[in-house]
């Protein structure tokens, strides 16, 4: 399986994502978008991660990369093939789906609880997850809910924490993929900066209640999910190749 990648800063990288591809022998192609690297061809991949960063959905005037990637993954998400955007990714879904992006009033950063509802129950992408799971949060920013989106978590801080649209797009807010060392360095450039707050643990308390494993697990189990669902497609496409 071919898988595209969009990061956009040296920060914010796969993480755990990269592992899961080495440990299924997939391909996988990064595009720096914040470099200007040319998109693939939609027809060279069969899945789409979008990963998280420090520039808002909104601020095209300060990083106008962000207008031409809003219009190919737009392109990306009515071709049909799967999306997986995470933190960033998730509130540029919600974007080119016609919502606003905006600042919220208060920071969610550190370990935090998601409980995930009854429609998670039954959807595709997000089967074999606990009702509860800790996840890794590093934002401000929210969104509106799509029309066409299913809500699918949320928490406290964040009524939207993960959403569906259709069967094979799916935005979460928090960090599945962050790895220890992708953690330390969040904690090097950023945690001095960590002041306790209601929803904002300090570097201690992040470092004491890392659970990067467990967050590598439910990664996992996604990922297996959007390759199941993307082998069911292969497969039907075959049948029906062969019916003509």
């Amino acid at each position: 399986m071919r898988v595209c990648i969009l990061q956009h800063e040296g920060l914010v990288a796969p993480g755990f994502i990269k592992e899961w591809m080495i440990s299924r022998c997939h391909e996988m192609q990064i595009i720096r978008v914040d470099c200007g690297q040319e998109y693939p061809l939609i027809e060279n991949f069969e899945m789409l991660i979008i990963l998280g960063g420090q520039a808002g959905a909104y601020e095209e005037q300060k990083y106008p990369w962000l207008i031409q990637e809003k219009k190919w993954i737009r392109s990306v998400a009515d071709s049909g093939k799967p999306i997986f955007g995470i933190c960033l990714g998730a509130q540029l879904l919600a974007d080119i789906y016609g919502k606003t992006v905006r600042k919220a009033r208060h920071k969610e950063i550190g370990w935090w609880q998601i409980s995930f509802n009854e429609n998670s129950k039954s959807h595709v992408l997000l089967e074999g997850l606990p009702n509860e799971i800790p996840f890794f949060q590093f934002h401000q920013d929210t969104f509106d809910l799509p029309e066409e989106a299913v809500l699918q978590a949320g928490n406290e801080a964040f009524h939207n924490q993960a959403f569906t649209i259709g069967r094979s797009i799916l935005g979460v807010q928090f960090h599945p993929e962050i790895d220890k060392e992708y953690l330390q360095r969040i904690l090097d450039q950023f945690g001095d900066s960590f002041e306790k707050d209601r929803y904002i643990q300090t570097s201690q308390e992040i470092a004491n209640q890392e659970t990067c494993q467990q967050s590598k697990k439910y990664l996992f189990q996604i990922l297996d999910n959007f390759e199941h669902l993307i082998d069911q497609e292969n497969t039907s496409s075959t049948k029906n190749t062969k019916c003509m």
